[in-house]
């Protein structure tokens, strides 16, 4: 049992009034026991409940419902933040076909080396090589999270001196960018001053750039051909190493330039695949495609620091490449949740919206006086969820604005939620 379906046996508790404002939850094993599921299971959904404000914990009593837990439920929200994606482009019934398969694939069972199980590194051989991306299948690291794709880089000697970080940045990785010393930032809110950025080269001492070519994260843009071009040249003459992040390439039908891999001639690019918007939010690994003169470094830090990726999640990505599950009726629907954003977008007063290079969010820059905590709170209040820019940015910033994705909600939800957002904004 996933713990989404332990909030949703608490819901239904709550919506029978079983349990009410205040209520002590059932603990945790006597719940565990009941619905046949793992006490960390019912543990993180706990604190799934926690995080959502519908519960909290006191040390050593327990966890209790918060007041009014009807008006909270998670299952009645409308949620517009960027980050919920929880099924990817793949539907529920197809990751079902694909979890059975992969619990039945007799390879689970198998050795499988450092780099990662080759025969998925075989399969993403292939499929970037469709992407212009020629690798070899021994260039290619199944990596266990994001965050320690990037750490295995950045141990590699030289590279950890002189950081710059595009800013905003995926959040997922904003608190492991703030810890470090020697960050610059280059502001993404604009086009790149290649200007600016190459004095930056010149006086920093760089020695990685870390950007997202392909539908930034949060702001939506991508860098056109021409951009990647002169930034590959000044990385070059500069020998600084590039970190290239690619969140997004299989849910739109935005014809993305080569990367910056497809493009690079100096063995200078690092690119970093994730798959969690592909799939589901839980599969954490990512694929790393190393340049040919640090594979070596990569290959000793993983064994050393990190040791073999979880197999079955390996299993699941190859099962996923081994069928014929496509985008198509996922980009169909973000397409036409995106024409209806448009169309309130275009009613929101005093703002300045911000339209993305891919059908999935916008976001919205608002006056420097409007209260914008306010209106995320007021909204919350009414099971509409939105997401403010602040934990995007590395340092703080004079940026007020909110994002507003619709990978998740349904056509009557899309249109409440935003006339409940129009509403606000227009009577601020």
């Amino acid at each position: 049992m996933k713990y989404q379906n332990v909030i949703l046996h608490i819901e239904s508790l709550i919506k029978d009034g079983e349990l009410s404002s205040g209520n002590k939850l059932p603990s945790v094993r006597i719940l565990a026991k009941e619905l046949g599921c793992s006490k960390s299971t019912v543990t993180k959904s706990y604190d799934m409940l926690v995080q959502n404000k519908l519960a909290y914990s006191i040390e050593k009593s327990g966890y209790f419902l918060m007041n009014e837990p009807q008006e909270r439920l998670m299952s009645n929200r409308i949620e517009f933040y960027q980050a919920n994606c929880s099924n990817g482009i793949v539907h529920k019934n197809e990751l079902q076909q694909l979890l059975n398969k992969s619990f039945d694939h007799q390879s689970y069972f198998s050795e499988q080396d450092i780099e990662g199980f080759y025969p998925l590194r075989e399969k993403l051989k292939h499929y970037f090589m469709i992407r212009k991306i020629f690798a070899g299948t021994h260039d290619i690291f199944i990596m266990p999270s994001f965050i320690q794709c990037i750490a295995a880089i950045l141990s590699i000697n030289g590279l950890n001196d002189g950081i710059v970080v595009e800013d905003p940045i995926d959040k997922s990785i904003v608190n492991l960018f703030k810890r470090k010393k020697n960050i610059h930032l280059l502001s993404r809110e604009l086009p790149i001053d290649f200007n600016l950025l190459e004095l930056m080269f010149i006086k920093e001492e760089i020695q990685v750039l870390f950007i997202t070519t392909h539908i930034h994260i949060p702001t939506g843009v991508s860098l056109d051909l021409i951009e990647k071009k002169q930034l590959l040249a000044l990385c070059g003459q500069y020998d600084v190493k590039i970190i290239e992040i690619n969140h997004y390439e299989e849910a739109f039908t935005y014809e993305e330039s080569q990367s910056l891999y497809a493009l690079d001639k100096q063995d200078i690019v690092f690119h970093i695949k994730t798959f969690n918007h592909v799939i589901s939010n839980h599969l954490n690994l990512v694929a790393l495609i190393v340049p040919k003169a640090f594979v070596s470094k990569v290959k000793y830090y993983k064994e050393a620091m990190l040791g073999f990726t979880t197999l079955f999640e390996q299993l699941l990505l190859t099962q996923y490449f081994d069928s014929d599950i496509t985008s198509v009726q996922f980009v169909h629907k973000q397409e036409q949740n995106f024409l209806v954003l448009m169309e309130y977008l275009k009613d929101f007063d005093n703002c300045e919206v911000y339209f993305t290079d891919a059908p999935m969010f916008a976001f919205v820059k608002v006056p420097f006086h409007f209260n914008l905590e306010t209106m995320i709170i007021e909204l919350s209040k009414q099971n509409i969820i939105i997401e403010g820019l602040k934990d995007y940015f590395i340092h703080e910033h004079t940026f007020k604005g909110f994002i507003i994705s619709v990978n998740a909600v349904s056509n009557h939800e899309l249109h409440q939620g935003l006339q409940a957002i129009k509403n606000r904004i227009n009577n601020n």
